[in-house]
């Protein structure tokens, strides 16, 4: 297992990064991640080539490694949507990046996903979708229909199990179910929302509040990787989380790589 750090934890607003790409990556080494997932407000189809060569070397410096971009932004229109990930992609294999999360399709995408994990597969890059609340893949049905439409053995599923709960699945046995398509786990917690609580998902009258990883009352973990570990599931599991609130950044950052792997052990 491979832990890996997302810069969503850093991000405002969806606008910036509110910590400088060394001092990112130094904390992600400093506290025992093996490596990093960019957002947009890291790096971008914006994002000079030399810097982004640069960005590679500060990793690789730390002997971490780029497990994931994003491709938030992506228009949704021809050309356009094209010449973005092509964009995306010479910079995601300078900088040796694993994978790109992109969008959950939509029905008449299919054939273009395929036409783009085939580019992707030429660099070496997975091309991945996660769980998502509004999306085919909210569902374990939903997720094993887009799966089936796409049909490329370089197109896979970012496990969130966020997600799936909000929407009333069983994501435990959702593991089970979807493991042929696993390529990583994201890491994320949220719990009913209390009376006093401000709700960050409300589902068809399922109310959650965001909470962390340690906390009884967010997903059962323990469990989760105990499901992930008994189909064999060996790919890296990224701490998704975000707040704008600093001790609680520093407290996420400083308490998942122990509780993760402790959960991970556990389950052997």
């Amino acid at each position: 297992m491979k832990l890996c750090l997302s810069g969503f934890l850093f991000e405002h607003a969806y606008q910036h990064c509110d910590v400088a790409f060394p001092d990112f990556v130094a904390l992600a080494k400093c506290h025992g991640f093996d490596g990093v997932e960019l957002r947009r407000t890291q790096v971008s189809v914006e994002t000079p080539l030399d810097q982004v060569r640069a960005m590679r070397r500060v990793v690789e410096d730390h002997g971490l490694f780029v497990n994931c971009l994003e491709s938030r932004g992506m228009p949704s229109e021809e050309p356009q949507r094209s010449v973005f990930v092509e964009s995306l992609l010479e910079r995601a294999a300078l900088l040796n990046a694993r994978m790109i999360k992109i969008g959950v399709p939509l029905p008449g995408d299919f054939t273009w996903f395929r036409r783009i994990a085939d580019r992707a597969e030429e660099q070496g890059i997975r091309l991945g979708t996660n769980n998502h609340v509004g999306a085919m893949t909210e569902t374990v049905i939903g997720a094993q229909q887009a799966f089936r439409a796409v049909n490329h053995r370089n197109y896979g599923l970012l496990f969130d199990c966020l997600h799936l709960w909000v929407c009333g699945e069983n994501y435990v046995g959702a593991v089970a179910r979807l493991a042929p398509h696993l390529i990583n786990v994201l890491v994320h917690a949220v719990r009913p929302a209390r009376e006093d609580d401000t709700v960050c998902v409300n589902r068809e009258g399922r109310r959650f509040a965001a909470t962390t990883i340690d906390d009884s009352e967010s997903q059962n973990w323990q469990a989760i990787f105990t499901a992930l570990r008994s189909v064999n599931f060996e790919g890296p599991i990224t701490v998704n989380e975000h707040t704008e609130e600093e001790s609680l950044r520093a407290r996420i950052v400083e308490t998942y790589p122990r509780l993760i792997r402790k959960w991970w052990a556990v389950a052997a």
